[in-house]
């Protein structure tokens, strides 16, 4: 099977609102010496829990989505791309360089894979999280393409 070439996109609003939020600030109330505070996401919970986890998958075969809890991506060492699918087609998926903070809203398909060595990201989400896996028709593999 021909592996699907696919840009590796930068996380902004634009590229990014359809499967979640950006945890950074934002220019609006911005003034110099005052600490800026600013709700970026709500979820009804009955409790939530932080998790540590280490990278070292180089290719991913499936997709997990959580139907009833918002999760974080929070890159701490290294570096991964995201693998992001709405609910409807997990194979048309989009890969983004997480390089900030995300919040991946209830029902996105997701997968993590390292550029690095090994890498370390934070995750929260709710404390009793539902899990659903898509097994994709073929494996995600990072490639380097030199185009002349």
């Amino acid at each position: 099977m021909c592996g699907i070439a696919k840009d590796i996109k930068v996380i902004n609003e634009k590229t990014f609102s359809k499967y979640g939020s950006i945890l950074e600030k934002k220019p609006e109330g911005e003034r110099e010496g005052n600490n800026l505070f600013r709700i970026v996401t709500r979820s009804k919970s009955d409790g939530w829990r932080a998790a540590y986890l280490v990278v070292r998958d180089r290719s991913i075969s499936k997709l997990e989505n959580h139907p009833d809890s918002k999760e974080t991506f929070e890159p701490a060492r290294g570096c991964v791309i995201l693998c992001v699918s709405l609910n409807k087609n997990p194979e048309e998926f989009e890969v983004f360089i997480l390089d900030k903070p995300v919040v991946l809203n209830e029902g996105i398909w997701h997968g993590i894979i390292t550029l690095s060595e090994e890498s370390e990201v934070k995750i929260c989400e709710n404390i009793e999280v539902g899990i659903e896996y898509h097994n994709l028709e073929s494996s995600v593999k990072p490639v380097l393409i030199y185009e002349k």
